[in-house]
């Protein structure tokens, strides 16, 4: 902690250390990368979506041209209705953001930490007399300011900004902050201190640091930091400024060898007997199928990932040339659209959690089964709907039989992500989704995907470890068709499951919520289409099979449609013991014995 003076508004300079893989060259879709900002997302010809750019200058987004899909900013809804509105098929929708749960419970944790240490006192000799953290407290009158201004000239070699608009560093990036704040009394020694909030893994300690005029730390760790400057007034009144950023890395794909599992291995994977994977293990692995991961990207360089990363044959690596003609040059293992590159590494530790569930060579519930990751998330978990449009229609156009996707949100208007589900239902996809984490009723508030009505589309709630719904998970008796574990810290604990990559080497990592509940049932999703590809065109016969193997769960009972969790040895089972393909042998309206 240091005293000084104010000598001028609050700087931040960074350096970048030397690192091999250099940011890419950015093509945003937006002009001003430093916010961003959202248009209408429209089902329209292209002849008349580029007139009326021609005309008006707005600025068209291309979501999908063989789909006529764009988004359109620059106008209100009312001037583009005017002149595309008469079109036939015609649909507009607002672009909205979305975010991984994940990071919305980390941000949440975030600020609880701040909150926190104020409340501890920062260091300071006196604690602050208000607390700038929490949203219940007004700011006093003549409290210092915080502005938090980046200095662009010195970011230009360090930063780059993903298509939200977020500063993104390369992973082990230096990052130099200089900087004081303003007092009420120009006259006036304010008491400093600075706080970062690193991602897990990071060397960097949640603990107050003495203010220096510079605070140099290295971007250790993938994920997203927060730096926040904490002043303090002769009067211990408090105020903050923060400053966020991601660190990233484009990594190219390897296959490495997974340890191989002792006994005591499988004791860390509760799913497995939960679920009876290990019984379906007997059954199947997943050969055949793949199942993309629309998510915050994959680590496709842990040993338990490395090799079932789904490869592109049509396309050659890194000859800069688009081979398949699909709009994606070089896209052999996925596709990263927040970077707009063919490297969709996972920053956000979400996207390699749930690909493991799937996929992980030693504990996924198809441990053969393929992955494709498509990453839509940014570090600060961010997305937007035409973004996440984008990745369901190139999953969907790579051929894959399965689709994870463990988010969703409360919008009362969802008509093109509608679309994205029936496109994916048209060629034989199935969709995996995730219910939610608020304990709500999604029959009495819809969160979407999930709620859609589409016939192909399966959302998941979670149980724990005694197959109750867990104290976290949304429910509906109506729209929540089917359950899974997902962890829960108060009865059982989290799953474990693949990590994303850190310094520490670490290679399997806990978490807790729907989102792990959806990929495992995706998972058991592949594995029935690997054992009977007829499976992969009759949603019925998938969700009848499904339903006539739960484990029954009382507890389950008005929760979700079908009261039981989801078995991966039964279903399995049931497949492999048929005479002829299961789907005609099946009623589509099962009913689940409870005792």
């Amino acid at each position: 902690m240091k005293k000084t003076k104010i000598i001028s508004s609050l700087s931040i300079l960074f350096v970048m250390a030397s690192f091999t893989n250099c940011a890419p060259k950015i093509k945003h879709y937006h002009k001003d990368t430093t916010t961003l900002t959202l248009g209408y997302i429209v089902h329209a010809e292209k002849s008349e979506v580029d007139a009326l750019a021609k005309e008006s200058g707005a600025e068209v987004r291309v979501i999908n041209e063989n789909a006529n899909i764009y988004e359109i900013k620059g106008l209100e809804k009312k001037d583009i209705e005017s002149e595309l509105g008469h079109a036939k098929g015609f649909e507009i929708e607002k672009n909205r953001m979305i975010y991984n749960p994940l990071i919305v419970e980390r941000n949440k944790k975030v600020n609880e930490k701040l909150v926190t240490e104020t409340e501890k006192g920062l260091g300071f000799t006196t604690p602050c007399k208000n607390n700038p953290f929490d949203s219940n407290e007004k700011l006093p009158e003549n409290a210092p300011t915080v502005p938090v201004i980046l200095n662009d000239a010195t970011a230009e070699n360090v930063f780059f900004t993903d298509i939200y608009g977020t500063r993104i560093v390369q992973l082990n990036a230096e990052v130099k902050l200089n900087g004081i704040a303003i007092a009420a009394n120009p006259e006036e020694v304010l008491t400093s201190v600075w706080l970062v909030l690193a991602p897990d893994y990071s060397s960097i300690a949640v603990k107050p640091l003495s203010m220096t005029d510079e605070l140099t730390f290295k971007a250790d760790a993938l994920g997203e930091y927060t730096a926040v400057l904490i002043v303090q007034d002769k009067n211990n009144v408090c105020n903050a400024g923060k400053f966020t950023f991601g660190a990233t890395i484009n990594a190219h794909h390897k296959v490495f060898d997974a340890p191989v599992p002792n006994k005591e291995f499988y004791d860390h994977f509760q799913q497995l007997n939960l679920m009876g994977i290990t019984d379906a293990w007997k059954n199947t692995k997943g050969d055949g199928v793949t199942v993309a991961v629309i998510d915050s990207g994959v680590n496709y360089l842990n040993p338990f990932l490395s090799k079932n990363i789904a490869i592109n044959s049509k396309e050659i690596p890194d000859n800069k040339i688009d081979d398949d003609q699909n709009g994606f040059t070089d896209d052999v293992i996925g596709w990263d659209f927040v970077n707009e590159d063919n490297m969709p590494f996972d920053d956000g530790g979400h996207g390699s959690h749930v690909a493991g569930l799937i996929a992980g060579t030693a504990f996924g519930v198809a441990p053969n089964a393929k992955i494709l990751p498509v990453k839509i998330f940014n570090t600060s978990g961010g997305a937007d709907l035409a973004t996440m449009l984008m990745g369901f229609i190139y999953a969907v156009d790579q051929g894959v039989d399965v689709i994870n996707f463990s988010g969703g949100g409360n919008m009362l208007r969802f008509k093109m992500i509608k679309a994205a589900i029936e496109y994916a239902k048209s060629k034989n996809v199935t969709v995996v989704v995730a219910a939610g984490n608020e304990k709500t009723d999604n029959d009495a508030t819809p969160i979407f995907p999930g709620n859609l009505d589409s016939t192909n589309l399966i959302q998941v709630a979670s149980t724990n470890s005694k197959n109750e719904l867990s104290t976290y998970s949304n429910y509906g008796l109506k729209s929540v068709k089917f359950a899974a574990p997902g962890g829960d810290s108060q009865v059982g604990g989290a799953l474990n499951s693949a990590a994303v990559w850190n310094p520490k080497g670490v290679l399997i990592t806990a978490m807790e919520g729907t989102s792990m509940s959806s990929p495992l049932v995706a998972g058991v999703v592949a594995s029935m289409i690997s054992l009977d590809s007829t499976l992969k065109s009759k949603s019925a016969e998938i969700e009848s099979i499904l339903a006539k193997t739960l484990v029954p769960a009382k507890e389950l009972t008005n929760k979700v449609k079908y009261p039981g969790v989801v078995s991966a040895g039964k279903a399995t089972d049931l497949i492999k013991t048929a005479k002829k393909p299961i789907g005609k042998e099946l009623d589509a309206s099962p009913q689940i014995p409870l005792n």
